[in-house]
């Protein structure tokens, strides 16, 4: 084989499918069949906005599939192994290395070389009762648990995830699988809301129907801003949750999230931005706020991830909304960038 068909990205909001060549395997390599690959929002502001990908670039990093070729020094897998992400590069996440989808071509095609995987674990191999679908949406999951292990939630605290998508709902879980804690859910999304409450949540609120802040506060107590009577009405005391998760990726979320934080809290930030965004870090430095990026799943192995789908800790069935073949991928990103009654959305290349 040495051609198959894949969407390409041609600038913004233009996928095209083509027929595109395929490289020699060699002898580190493996091939395979594309059995599933989630749209990720990074895949979302690529279409959008041409963030991160160059016209002519197949996307999708979030894949899961079946090994159809081997390179000679690839002596850990064969043939008709179901294989998915692996561990990628960096100890953190840190460090650029291209890959399936992020400089090479990627998983929105019905066959995808996947180079460098000599080494074990540079991709993981599927366990018998995880489905391609689930598999392929264990990239979400780790980059949850890797905000999860950041985060350092204890016991009794107040946790709230603003923006329920994939990557929100993926983080909820992962800390309520690792952590005893009371969980606060924060969309505009009825559906993503349903999802959040079915999923652990134990509080959820609309926001776009009740004022967020003051609904946190009543629930966790007002906070302790002590500048607040100075900020020229800026900011007010706040609430008291011990973590929050920024999952929604917009200006005026972030500013909420600074707000609800308690005095010396911990805000994680994981959610990616098309735009700037205006904050006053005053706000960081009064309330004395940890404020913690987190990219990638360095702190995530592949086989902890499983292990909490495995063990049922963990649902990925319920995130998975929508299923697409490659034929319809301009109609699964239009699904995805609505987001009003979607989770994570699926596109199948090749059935299995």
């Amino acid at each position: 084989m040495t051609t198959t068909r894949a969407a390409v990205y041609l600038g913004p909001m233009q996928l095209e499918l083509r027929e595109i060549e395929l490289p020699a395997v060699g002898a580190d390599d493996v091939m395979i069949t594309v059995r599933a690959c989630g749209i990720c929002g990074s895949d979302i502001h690529g279409l959008r906005a041409g963030l991160w990908v160059e016209p002519g670039e197949v996307m999708g990093h979030e894949w899961a599939g079946d090994v159809i070729a081997v390179g000679e020094n690839v002596q850990h897998l064969s043939v008709g192994d179901r294989i998915t992400v692996g561990q990628g590069s960096g100890g953190l996440g840190a460090g650029w290395e291209k890959s399936p989808g992020y400089g090479l071509p990627g998983a929105y095609a019905e066959v995808m070389h996947v180079p460098g995987v000599s080494t074990p674990r540079a991709v993981a191999t599927i366990p018998e009762g995880i489905s391609y679908d689930e598999a392929a949406a264990m990239e979400p999951l780790r980059c949850g648990l890797h905000a999860a292990r950041l985060a350092d939630v204890r016991p009794g605290d107040w946790v709230a995830v603003i923006g329920c998508g994939a990557i929100g709902l993926c983080t909820m879980q992962a800390i309520k699988a690792t952590a005893d804690c009371r969980m606060i859910a924060i969309d505009i999304s009825e559906r993503r809301l349903e999802l959040a409450r079915e999923l652990g949540a134990d509080v959820v609120i609309d926001a776009g129907a009740e004022d967020v802040l003051a609904r946190v506060a009543d629930l966790t107590g007002a906070g302790h801003y002590r500048w607040g009577s100075q900020a020229a009405g800026k900011y007010g005391l706040g609430a008291k949750v011990d973590v929050v998760v920024e999952a929604a990726g917009i200006g005026l979320t972030l500013r909420q999230a600074l707000e609800m934080v308690k005095w010396g809290g911990t805000v994680i930030q994981i959610a990616l931005y098309e735009n700037e965004v205006l904050i006053d870090p005053t706000i960081i430095t009064q309330k004395q706020i940890r404020l913690q990026g987190s990219a990638g799943f360095g702190l995530a192995p592949f086989e902890d991830a499983a292990a909490l789908v495995l063990d049922g800790s963990v649902r990925l069935e319920p995130i998975i909304t929508h299923r697409s073949s490659l034929d319809d991928i301009a109609g699964a990103f239009a699904i995805s960038m609505d987001g009003s009654a979607a989770g994570k959305i699926v596109v199948v290349p090749a059935e299995g």
